[in-house]
């Protein structure tokens, strides 16, 4: 009996039919509970290679050697990988990237720098991922199992990137320049033509000059391809085939070659070319490579004095039940009257972002212009603001202090205090106050287990205020009034 061989011309179109069959019967194998899932997600390797040892087949079959046959098979893979997409990968990368950004002059200030913003589009967006194709829908709320087939979806966040161009360069630290007034102008602009759209950003100076310029090339979908926003429910093309077709190694291959224009084009261009520096500094997510400290405020270093210290042995151990509404703990730690001044004080700038994600403003500020972020707890007074920071300084505690009118006060640091190992440390916000030039509080160590909190340790503290106020901000060697300006 002849021994059975894959390499035999009609063995290898026998096997390639076979594989290109049963590629789509496992693309369609999603709508199985998990399982599913990964049988279709080698659907179109499956594809791809049952295409090859069809085609190598063939050309055995009509007399090719084999080297004719390699040679035809190899120029088929591309065909079938590539398919319909070939000329747009070709195209793109002898583009040599899709994104270009050009920076003559950085712009730099402070946090409030006031900016004209020059816009017919209140919303940019685009595809995230610009070689997206068909892919298995979800069903349900989590993937398990799927639903047929869905292009990328325009308004889901996974599949678009959507920048509101007011709201993101307001949360880059800028803020809005009254008409006529002498301040930088930001050009935004985005133009749609068929399956591709331009995004184009200008900077200028206050005299009009070019600063920084950004060019982004953006595909919302490829020709011969279902558009976006769609499923299986409102086409008669076929989506599996599409998924068959893109979702190859040789498409990702070649989407790997070319240098897409980045999703968030704006707010990476305002973080590369702008440099606003201010006293919170790098807790903010301020940093760039234009600015490698975060333009934070050097804190001025006091040192504590321990009044009291009470060690507990065993811990002190403050129970709460399960089911209960309120808790114990958050009773004895958590102020609710200077919350509550805190929130009659500052006001977010994005109402609908989550508090520690956009700025704050003063409630008493007249220019509108000075901006805090939370970088953890706050405390208000009816005089003063404290911004806690835990994170900033390796191995010290910050605190920010600003008038009620957005004002810089001073912005000192203490070195916190070694830690029972297991507990850890932080100011019990209800302790708190300012008196004869120091500031008084407890500091205790504990930690959550289940739902109670135990306590370690409890100590009594006292800081001197520094004397002088700190009002300047040093960036890079040069000082910069703290206050922003104010409006003409």
């Amino acid at each position: 009996m002849a021994k059975w061989q894959l390499t035999s011309p009609s063995r290898c179109t026998s096997v390639g039919g076979l594989l290109i069959v049963l590629s789509i019967f496992t693309a369609m194998a999603g709508v199985i509970p998990i399982l599913g899932l990964l049988f279709a997600s080698f659907a179109p390797t499956l594809f791809i290679f049952g295409a090859i040892l069809f085609t190598y087949g063939i050309s055995r079959s009509v007399g090719l050697n084999i080297i004719a046959a390699g040679i035809l098979t190899i120029a088929a893979a591309f065909a079938v990988g590539l398919n319909t997409r070939i000329t747009t990968y070709y195209s793109d990368i002898r583009a040599n990237g899709l994104a270009h950004t050009l920076i003559l002059s950085p712009l730099e200030g402070l946090v409030g720098q006031p900016i004209h913003i020059r816009t017919q589009t209140p919303e940019i967006s685009a595809r995230k991922y610009q070689y997206s194709h068909a892919m298995p829908r979800c069903r349900g709320d989590s993937c398990l199992a799927t639903s047929g087939f869905k292009t990328p979806y325009p308004w889901l966040e996974h599949d678009y990137w959507h920048e509101k161009v007011e709201e993101t360069v307001l949360a880059s630290g800028f803020s809005k320049a009254a008409q006529g007034e002498q301040a930088p102008t930001l050009l935004v602009t985005q133009s749609i033509a068929d399956m591709l759209s331009m995004v184009h950003f200008e900077l200028r100076d206050s005299d009009g000059k070019l600063m920084a310029q950004y060019d982004g090339q953006y595909r919302h979908g490829f020709p011969f391809e279902t558009e976006d926003g769609v499923d299986s429910a409102k086409v008669s093309k076929p989506l599996v085939l599409e998924y068959l077709l893109h979702g190859n190694i040789l498409n990702k291959l070649a989407a790997r070659q070319v240098t897409a224009a980045q999703a968030y084009p704006l707010r990476s261009f305002l973080k590369t070319t702008t440099r606003l520096s201010h006293a919170q500094g790098r807790s903010l997510g301020l940093m760039s490579p234009l600015d490698p400290d975060g333009g934070a405020l050097p804190s001025t270093k006091v040192d504590l004095e321990v009044l009291s210290q009470k060690d507990y042995e065993p811990v002190w151990v403050i129970n709460d039940e399960p089911l209960s509404r309120t808790s114990k703990w958050s009773e004895l730690a958590w102020d609710k009257e200077r919350w509550g001044r805190c929130k009659s004080l500052l006001k977010p700038e994005s109402p609908n972002a989550p508090l520690m994600q956009t700025w704050h403003l003063f409630v008493n500020d007249p220019t509108g212009r000075k901006k805090v972020r939370y970088t953890g707890n706050i405390i208000c007074d009816p005089d003063a603001i404290w911004f806690l920071d835990y994170v900033i300084e390796k191995g010290r505690t910050t605190l920010t202090k600003y008038s009620i009118d957005g004002d810089l006060v001073y912005r000192l640091s203490f070195e916190k205090p070694t830690e029972p190992y297991g507990y850890s440390g932080g100011i019990l916000m209800t302790s708190f106050k300012a008196t004869n030039g120091f500031l008084q509080f407890e500091w205790w160590n504990t930690k959550q287990s289940g739902y109670d909190r135990q306590v370690k340790r409890v100590m009594k503290i006292q800081l001197k205020e520094p004397v002088s106020s700190q009002k300047e901000v040093v960036d890079g060697g040069r000082s910069n009034k703290a206050s922003q300006p104010p409006l003409p």
